[in-house]
């Protein structure tokens, strides 16, 4: 298993900027005090060590904290590329998945559909994989307020287990 002393034999990691810099020459593109990774499909940083493929984001906590983490680590911000210590946190599955970037449908609000039997705009939002009802409302501000609301309580219950 790769350790945090092999790591930062290798690598620099800003905490800051949420950059890793290489500390020594290897292979062919990598050059001391160059930046270290490159984005994959996806847009995390990852980062080859050894021949095996890391995302940054997990060596940074790595870095930091002297241990893989055990959970999903979560940028904050929804930024795949942005890993700041500051930006990152241990998050269950449920809590990463909330966090998620998520296309809304032609409502343009994750969440709220519009009934067109009723005219009215339905609001739901998702726990634990299940859909949970938030009502219907006469306006689509009204049931994205409802869905934001309830979005935040989630998130803060998720935030204290």
């Amino acid at each position: 298993m790769f350790t945090q002393a092999r790591l930062k034999e290798l690598l620099h990691y800003d905490e800051k900027t949420g950059a890793f810099t290489w500390k020594v020459k290897k292979g062919g593109r990598a050059v001391a005090g160059q930046h270290a990774g490159t984005k994959d499909v996806r847009g995390y940083l990852v980062i080859r060590l050894d021949g095996v493929l890391y995302k940054a984001h997990r060596l940074a906590w790595l870095y930091s904290y002297g241990e893989w983490p055990e959970e999903n680590i979560d940028h904050i911000n929804r930024v795949r590329s942005d890993n700041r210590l500051k930006n990152l946190r241990l998050a269950n599955q449920s809590l990463n998945m909330h966090n998620a970037n998520r296309k809304a449908g032609k409502s343009g609000v994750v969440g709220v559909t519009h009934d067109k039997w009723r005219d009215k705009w339905v609001a739901r939002i998702k726990i634990n994989y299940r859909s949970v009802f938030l009502g219907r409302f006469n306006s689509l501000t009204e049931a994205t307020q409802a869905r934001d609301l309830a979005y935040k309580r989630v998130l803060e219950a998720l935030e204290l287990n």
